[in-house]
């Protein structure tokens, strides 16, 4: 590729963006793709961290890439599918005039997102929070803790997360995961 996109990472709740590591070194190493991994605020230990603070972290790593005149292919997880699915919106590339004539606009370098990569996600109505769609109902594997303000894991996050991972990989992961805001998800 002559000019490979640059590739942002956007991880789920409880994960920080080291969860991209071992995708990141083949992605840059054998396919020269440069890789941006976003820390979401809601995963930093911050109670208060918003959905609005995580859309805000995935365009500012968007927004550097882009005004380089890069173009961008955001990969998302789960509850970071949710974010980037909000954060492209004002980055696609204008559409050219059917008729074909220059808009008279002045031609600008800057890149634009090309792609959105969903996995175990799916897309989202604008105006809704993660939780709507169930109707502000957590799911078993997690419980709101309303005194610390994290949605705290119920479930064995070895069999909820990593049931596929060898198991001399496993407890390194889950030792990996942060508490998440409950105001990213409400």
């Amino acid at each position: 590729m002559s000019n490979p996109p640059t590739v942002v990472l956007i991880p789920g709740s409880w994960h920080q963006p080291t969860y991209y590591d071992p995708i990141i070194k083949p992605l840059q190493g054998q396919y020269g793709l440069k890789c941006v991994a976003v820390s979401l605020p809601s995963t930093t230990g911050n109670p208060v961290a918003t959905f609005k603070d995580d859309l805000d972290a995935a365009r500012e790593s968007i927004s550097r890439e882009t005004i380089q005149g890069r173009n961008v292919v955001v990969l998302a997880h789960s509850y970071g599918g949710m974010v980037g699915n909000s954060a492209i919106k004002g980055f696609a590339k204008p559409r050219v005039p059917s008729t074909g004539r220059s808009t008279g606009q002045p031609q600008t370098l800057a890149g634009h997102v090309i792609g959105l990569v969903l996995l175990a996600s799916g897309f989202t109505l604008a105006g809704l929070s993660f939780m709507d769609p169930c109707f502000g109902h957590p799911p078993p594997f997690w419980h709101v803790n309303d005194v610390s303000g994290f949605a705290e894991l119920v479930a064995n996050p070895r069999e909820l997360f990593y049931h596929d991972v060898p198991a001399e990989e496993v407890e390194f992961w889950v030792s990996q995961l942060t508490p998440q805001s409950l105001k990213s998800l409400f």
